[in-house]
């Protein structure tokens, strides 16, 4: 079978057993019958849009999900999970979130200022674009 019809029963087979439904509760969700979602699942049928569709609805995802291709799945990690790349004494602390790559010309960095801390800084040598956003721990009342 084709690439799409392999990505289809991959992606069935994942979605069937994330929501940890069998193949008769999709069944009954989707209209469609038991023998034909065997048979894609198994790589041994290559479904009408219609049926897909009627699956996608069953199942209550988006078309694209059965038909494109799965996600890496991602680690969250919070801004302060990596290591500082300045010291705790120095008042401020600044973590690289997406570090300078030279392909796409770009950096992000997470700054934590001490509200008693004070930093001046000179004029880079090269024109640059800097956005800050201003995040207060101690809400309005501060």
């Amino acid at each position: 079978m084709d690439e799409l019809t392999h990505r289809l029963a991959e992606n069935l087979r994942a979605l069937r057993e994330e929501s940890r439904y069998s193949l008769d509760e999709v069944a009954e969700l989707s209209g469609v019958s038991k023998s034909m979602l065997r048979q894609i699942e198994r790589e041994e049928s290559s479904p009408s849009i219609s049926t897909v569709w009627k699956i996608a609805n069953g199942l209550r995802v988006p078309f694209t999900s059965l038909l494109g291709e799965r996600a890496e799945e991602v680690e969250v990690a919070g801004f302060t999970d990596g290591e500082s790349l300045t010291d705790e004494d120095e008042g401020y602390r600044v973590f690289p979130l997406f570090p300078y790559e030279s392909d796409t010309a770009f950096e992000l960095y997470y700054f934590e200022i001490d509200t008693e801390a004070s930093r001046s800084a000179s004029t880079p040598p090269v024109p640059i674009r800097t956005r800050t956003v201003k995040k207060s721990r101690c809400g309005e009342s501060c």
